[in-house]
């Protein structure tokens, strides 16, 4: 669960009057409520999509959102997505090519939000190869970044992986730009 949320149903000429973060509404009636955080909810978002909607919205006070994947490298390979802090998404991957994927498929998601990618240092053959494919096929805006792993596999109770874990503490830290 993202956040703690209460949804009530309110008439469009009833949300002027009330104090709320977040007004979600059908596709077309948006021009019909007066609110700057107004999300449309489409039937063809993935959640991942509104995840990112919701917190562009409750982050709306910030100049630009800011993304960031984290990479654990190794022979599991976890990875994460945060957005302004928030963690959006995180998995594991055996294969390098599956991963890129994914990541290419999130920053489209991400829609232009500045995204850089942040690489764990410890992963040896399985680093550089996954930084010479990522090299090889994101955008040039897209920064990649050397994160120092030290102190990222100490697992917590969580229902999250080790390397998953890993991933956001990469995410979190200041590197260097490659």
């Amino acid at each position: 669960m993202l956040y703690n949320f209460n949804f009530e149903h309110l008439s469009p000429n009833h949300i002027s009057i009330l104090k709320y973060n977040i007004i979600f509404c059908s596709i077309g009636e948006k021009k019909k409520i007066n609110h700057p955080n107004i999300i449309e909810l489409d039937p063809s978002y993935s959640e991942f999509q509104l995840k990112t909607k919701i917190i562009q919205a409750l982050n709306s006070n910030l100049h630009q959102s800011e993304g960031f994947i984290g990479i654990d490298p190794g022979n599991a390979i976890g990875v994460c997505v945060l957005l302004n802090q928030v963690i959006l998404e995180t998995t594991v991957f055996y294969s390098k090519e599956k991963l890129i994927s994914w990541i290419r498929s999130k920053l489209v998601q991400l829609n232009g939000i500045n995204t850089n990618i942040k690489i764990g240092d410890g992963g040896g053959k399985n680093q550089e190869h996954i930084i010479t494919l990522l090299k090889n096929s994101l955008p040039d805006r897209v920064k990649i970044e050397i994160i120092d792993e030290k102190n990222t596999s100490q697992k917590i109770t969580s229902h999250l992986t080790s390397h998953e874990q890993a991933a956001i503490r990469i995410a979190k830290r200041k590197g260097y730009l490659i």
